[in-house]
């Protein structure tokens, strides 16, 4: 595909601009204020500071700790919620006290040879169910400490520039997001962290590690460049999990690393326009600034990945799931977790415990073997996206994307605009109520469910968009009209005339073309369909190449924004042939469109 013309291509790009069919409607204001975060850097306060890039030692993560009912809680866990105690806590000692009650009148009934009941049961259960009721959550704080990210800004001017980038644009606008999303049990007093189980930033210098943070309900460890940068066999911007957690279990801390090489410049600038440069260090002016329609793209795709990796910190990992709270009993989902040998989605037999089956199970279909999740909210929300009420969950990512064993993304076939799939597209992902259902369903957090985006993907499509191929015979069935396509990737070998199609992508925020190719001409690194995911009848080698869509093909490649018209330096440089074709292909496509 790198050997097509690039007219041709140029040509497409362009011409998609005016084809955008936006399916966005008014903006959707959180119920909530935002909670600014804060920030902390050793780095910045040591002028002598000496860069260092030794490796560091690997953390333990969630799946390391057994069960606290199998091992008791470090000490050092125990967060300050108040006099009262968080609620779960006081739902603790209810509960509690109604078994003491229930044992005495018990030996009593022994004692006194009485069949009497127990006439204080009702009482107790209203008493949980009004201190649960009665919860006071308030927006989520989050707390940045970037002392190991501001290390290597000494590295290089470019360094530098990616690194301010962050800090002034993309950490700021994920916090506000998951702030305006998620509201907490706040953490009373100065939150402190064990350096033993974070071993980021500075142990002597960082705030959190010596008095704790005040006003902070999240602390999280800002790293770049750590060996996940480097071993990875396909690009990726960052990668983030938790490791540290409250007695209840919710992560109070965790570390997102980003590959500085991967964030994009503009002619090795910033993506932001109206910057200022002093010394070689980039001065932002962020309320001032303006972004250019592709630099706006950039920085939403920045932090969509941003968003999606402080899901995994705040709890989104089939790992984290064995912990998960019910807020409607104020108990643990999995009261008496199993210790099993499971085939994990990698390929690899691990012995590990296991949620309850009221959380997570294994289930079997025509696409194979897979992990649903069966939490009541997110089970319902994936009833009402779809339409389909038999539903009995959300499926996982069934085919391996890290190194958990169960799927830590929800599957990219039927949830390819979630933000919590696996692939990040060529548009911001969407933030659905099947993540905040998930996050209420966890037992942690409050969501605000009216900063959530409807997906148009499959949405109302019916039984039959999750039940059926979404090819058949390669055909695009009524079900999959508007969410796949079936238009092979490929140009005229003789005039080089371009012989796919675009629409709108999965968002319905942009233009896109369809992604199916033939891998028979692909090199050898691209691994074509596999017999459960053919669709083209004698054509064994046709697929999408997006493989964890089940090779089902989209609208999503090489897409384009409404916004991302040919800028000045384009007409200033092309020649007048190339923008004649262009115009004429403005006016045959949208034709074509109208009519």
């Amino acid at each position: 595909m790198s050997g097509a013309p690039k007219s041709s291509v140029a040509l497409l790009r362009i011409g998609t601009a005016l084809l955008c069919i936006l399916a966005i409607g008014s903006k959707i204001v959180s119920a909530h204020e935002a909670m600014e975060p804060s920030f902390f850097s050793a780095a910045r306060q040591e002028r002598t500071t000496v860069f260092n890039d030794q490796q560091q030692r690997r953390p333990k993560r969630r799946g390391d700790f057994p069960p606290s009912v199998k091992e008791p809680i470090a000490t050092s866990r125990f967060i300050n919620y108040g006099t009262q105690g968080h609620p779960y806590e006081q739902v603790r000692r209810v509960w509690e006290k109604k078994e003491d009650e229930r044992r005495q009148q018990h030996q009593r009934r022994l004692n006194e040879d009485e069949r009497r009941s127990s006439t204080n049961g009702d009482q107790y259960d209203h008493l949980i169910s009004r201190i649960l009721r009665e919860v006071k959550y308030q927006p989520l704080r989050i707390h940045f400490d970037t002392t190991d990210l501001d290390r290597w800004s000494f590295q290089s001017t470019q360094y530098a520039q990616r690194i301010e980038y962050l800090k002034t644009y993309v950490l700021p606008q994920m916090a506000r997001t998951w702030s305006s999303a998620l509201s907490v049990i706040p953490v009373v007093g100065n939150l402190k962290i064990d350096y033993n189980m974070c071993p980021f930033a500075d142990p002597l210098a960082s705030p959190s590690f010596q008095n704790g943070v005040p006003n902070t309900d999240l602390v999280i460890f800002v790293t770049a460049n750590t060996d996940f940068c480097s071993q990875s066999s396909t690009k990726v911007l960052a990668s983030a999990f938790s490791c540290f957690w409250d007695q209840f279990e919710r992560p109070i801390a965790g570390t997102i690393d980003f590959c500085l090489g991967e964030i994009e410049l503009e002619e090795n600038r910033p993506v932001v326009i109206g910057m200022k440069y002093q010394k070689g260090e980039l001065a932002p002016s962020p309320d001032s600034a303006v972004l250019s329609p592709e630099s706006d793209k950039a920085l939403k795709l920045a932090v969509s990945t941003a968003v999606h990796e402080i899901a995994h910190v705040l709890g989104i990992t089939s790992s984290d799931m064995l912990f998960y709270y019910d807020s409607t009993t104020g108990l643990p989902r999995t009261p008496e977790p199993q210790e099993k040998e499971i085939l994990c989605m990698t390929g690899e037999r691990k012995r590990m415990w296991v949620p309850d089956d009221t959380t997570l199970r294994e289930k079997y279909s025509r696409r194979g073997r897979y992990f649903e999740v069966t939490l009541p909210t997110v089970r319902q929300v994936a009833r009402n996206q779809f339409n389909c009420q038999r539903l009995s969950g959300a499926p996982l990512e069934n085919q391996p994307t890290n190194e958990d064993c169960f799927g830590s993304h929800f599957e990219e076939r039927y949830f390819f605009t979630e933000a919590l799939s696996s692939i990040l597209g060529g548009v911001p992902e969407l933030l659905s109520s099947l993540t905040l259902g998930l996050f209420h369903d966890s037992g942690w957090y409050k969501p605000d469910y009216s900063v959530a985006t409807v997906s148009p993907f499959g949405h109302g499509a019916g039984c039959e968009f999750v039940e059926e191929p979404c090819i058949i015979e390669g055909k695009i069935p009524s079900y999959s009209l508007g969410s796949f396509c079936n238009t092979e990737y490929k140009f005229a070998k003789e005039s080089g005339d371009f012989l796919g199609s675009f629409g709108c992508d999965p968002t319905h925020t942009s233009m896109g073309i369809c992604d199916l190719v033939d891998y028979s001409t692909l090199s050898s690194a691209y691994t074509p369909p596999t017999d459960e995911f053919q669709y083209f009848p004698g054509m064994p080698t046709r697929g999408a190449l997006t493989d964890r869509v089940d090779y089902c093909p989209t609208y999503s490649m090489d897409t384009v924004t409404c916004q991302e018209v040919p800028g000045k330096r384009w007409f200033e440089t092309a020649s007048w042939q190339t923008k004649m074709l262009v115009l004429t292909s403005y006016f045959t496509i949208l034709r074509g469109m109208c009519d």
